[in-house]
């Protein structure tokens, strides 16, 4: 079941990076990126979310659960507060959060950190 959850994480991570630069307008064109966005983020945080869970069971077997760890958590926070963004929520920080340029550098850690995961599970 591992690598599932593993594999998931690193597919709606990378799928929600797209999504997010497409949502900013730049280098791709999706239709609807807006709208697909919100339900990305929410299958990319119960996979981070499951894999997290995974990563800290095997925290005294493998040198690079912390790392994942850590990149898990990291993915999981940026998600929530972008789907709090995407429905309005009013939370700290919320405006930097709503700057395109925020949201383009939010998109390419989500991908070059995913597609760097690949090559190390």
């Amino acid at each position: 079941m591992k690598p599932l959850f593993e594999w998931g994480d690193i597919t709606f991570g990378i799928i929600s990076g797209v999504l997010l630069i497409a949502a900013t307008g730049r280098f791709i064109n999706i239709p609807n990126a807006d709208a697909f966005l919100p339900i990305s983020l929410v299958l990319f945080i119960i996979s981070a979310i499951l894999n997290l869970v995974f990563n800290f069971k095997d925290m005294h077997k493998e040198k690079k659960a912390f790392l994942a760890s850590l990149h898990g958590i990291i993915d999981v926070l940026l998600s929530i507060i972008l789907l709090a963004v995407a429905f309005g929520l009013e939370i700290p920080f919320s405006a930097v959060f709503q700057d395109p340029n925020i949201k383009f550098g939010i998109g390419i850690f989500f991908i070059v950190a995913n597609v760097l995961w690949l090559f190390v599970e």
